[in-house]
């Protein structure tokens, strides 16, 4: 019966995942796959599992429940080792040979309990204490009101003179951005332009710098983990040894580099001198159609159509020879004097 790996479990496999690329580069070894690390890592898992079962057998068939060194050296011997060279091979890897740092000890998660308004009813006796409890009483019973809201004549007046200057300047500004304008004081706005322009300048100037900081600030970080000790295994050593370490040390650098520009709207030249001229300093640029209100109503097979055809359709509905043509949507004309003359009272 197999079962899932645990946290302990994925601790010890990564610190065999460096004993494995430890050994492999003090037998001379430069590089290597991450497959072959998979591979020895666990060839390495299997060979102490192989020596824990036979030293445990050999604890049970001597009566005891405890492994000793003795269990072990006899489970060695068993498997076929030469315990003679053990003395040697122990004096060799304790001169200057890498040695294995501790795993870090991670802090569980803290689960902060959920915000509670009042106090839960407790269960009636009919219901099991293993259920869930019952909800805050704001949310089914009763729900109070902190403080009464200001009906008076004057509130209701601000409210709403307040709302309607925000309807109006927010049409204005959607306005002036998506439709044509002509600008009263052209040099006030070349002068907004030009400083627009700087401002975007020293902006992408800012990011840039934050970019390469953030580079250095990894950089340097790898090489102060890779430094506090000389005769210890880094901790980042399986990433140098493989041969893709480069190509993900990138990749993760390019996703910091994104973190915090990923919340900022991008903002535009335009977007700017909008921003900093007043609405009253521009006018919209007149509409050639008499009904601009009927443009808006057509479905989305009409947009492609331009403006001069527009236009055309518009004089051929007012025309007096269209069968279809609807008086009250046909736009206002002056009758000439012959026709004049030809109405009847």
């Amino acid at each position: 019966m197999s079962y899932p790996p645990s946290a302990a479990a994925n601790v010890y496999k990564k610190v065999l995942h460096q004993c494995a690329a430890a050994i492999c580069f003090t037998n001379g070894f430069d590089a290597a796959e991450q497959g072959i690390l998979e591979v020895i890592t666990h060839l390495m898992t299997s060979y102490l599992n192989a020596i824990c079962s036979n030293s445990s057998l050999n604890c049970e068939i001597a009566g005891r429940t405890v492994v000793i060194p003795t269990d072990v050296w006899l489970a060695l011997i068993n498997m076929g080792h030469d315990v003679t060279k053990l003395p040697g091979f122990l004096s060799k890897i304790s001169n200057g040979t890498l040695v294995i740092p501790p795993p870090k000890v991670q802090s569980p998660p803290q689960n902060n309990a959920p915000l509670r308004v009042g106090r839960c009813r407790p269960h009636p006796q009919h219901v099991n204490e293993f259920l869930p409890s019952f909800p805050d009483p704001h949310t089914y019973i009763r729900t109070e009101i902190s403080g009464e809201p200001d009906t008076s004549y004057e509130k209701v007046r601000e409210m709403a003179s307040q709302r309607k200057r925000d309807t109006e300047t927010s049409l204005i500004n959607f306005m002036l951005r998506v439709h044509p304008r002509t600008s009263l004081f052209r040099d006030y706005e070349t002068k907004l332009k030009d400083e627009a322009a700087k401002a975007m300048s020293e902006r992408e100037r800012q990011k840039d710098a934050r970019k390469r900081a953030r580079k250095q600030a990894k950089v340097a970080e790898k090489t102060q983990k890779s430094m506090t000790n000389n005769n210890s295994l880094p901790d980042q050593l399986i990433d140098d040894f493989l041969e893709d370490s480069n190509k993900e040390d990138a990749v993760i650098l390019s996703d910091s580099e994104e973190e915090d520009d990923g919340f900022e709207l991008e903002e535009t030249e335009n977007s700017i001198i909008l921003r900093w001229m007043p609405p009253f300093c521009s006018v919209l640029d007149p509409s050639l159609e008499t009904r601009p209100y009927l443009s808006t109503l057509e479905d989305e097979n009409n947009e492609s159509s331009s403006t001069d055809q527009r236009l055309q359709q518009t004089i051929s509905l007012a025309s007096d020879d269209h069968t279809y043509d609807n008086a009250f949507l046909r736009p206002p004309r002056i009758p000439t004097k012959e026709e004049y003359e030809e109405m009847e009272y």
